[in-house]
């Protein structure tokens, strides 16, 4: 439940920000006709993993709850938690226009700063969910770029910590941590479960 709260966070936010941009001209002719508050607004949302994945369908039905109350039309992309093939699907996304993008940050900072720029440039607002993208963030604020979802690098010490309590390990012994520091921001998580087992006094075998 919490999780769906979160997500149908996001889609609030986004469209908050589009409406106080300009994109909600009218809105009061519209109540009056009976409408739903942000028809008319257009956004493309990314669920990040395979349509039907268990985590997946969660961030979905938490999108689709904030799609049916609030009116804007959703257009949903899949993308198996692949980073390039988000990368392309942005490309896309951004070639139709719509009035905001809800991506996951998975890709990372670097690729896809230029593109944020780009999409900002066409007048396209863009939020991010799951993994930061701070310098993004930072950059656009202003202009409603936001972030929902966990801090990545104090949950993975978090996690960390939590297991080697109820494990009752203690300093020289071994961990296996299996994780992604191979990937920009999303391997926050995992350099974060790594450094609070090491600062344990834990020896850590890392596999990627």
């Amino acid at each position: 439940m919490k999780r769906l709260v979160v997500v149908s966070g996001l889609c609030v936010a986004l469209l908050l920000v589009i409406a106080a941009a300009g994109f909600a001209e009218g809105q009061q002719e519209r109540i009056e006709a009976g409408e739903k508050h942000f028809e008319g607004i257009n956004i493309v949302f990314f669920p990040g993993g395979p349509e039907g994945g268990t985590f997946a369908s969660i961030v979905y039905n938490g999108a689709r709850a904030a799609e049916h109350d609030l009116g804007v039309n959703v257009e949903y992309v899949w993308s198996d938690w692949l980073p390039d093939r988000m990368i392309a699907q942005f490309r896309d996304a951004v070639a139709r226009r719509p009035d905001g993008i809800a991506v996951m940050g998975h890709p990372g900072v670097a690729a896809f700063g230029p593109l944020v720029d780009d999409a900002r440039a066409r007048g396209i607002i863009v939020t991010s969910q799951n993994t930061q993208l701070p310098e993004i963030e930072e950059k656009y604020k202003a202009d409603g770029f936001g972030y929902v979802g966990q801090d990545l690098y104090a949950s993975g010490r978090m996690l960390a910590e939590g297991a080697a309590q109820r494990a009752g390990v203690r300093s020289g012994d071994r961990a296996m941590v299996w994780g992604l520091l191979g990937q920009e921001t999303r391997g926050l998580r995992t350099r974060g479960a790594v450094e609070a087992l090491e600062d344990l006094g834990l020896t850590v075998d890392y596999i990627e």
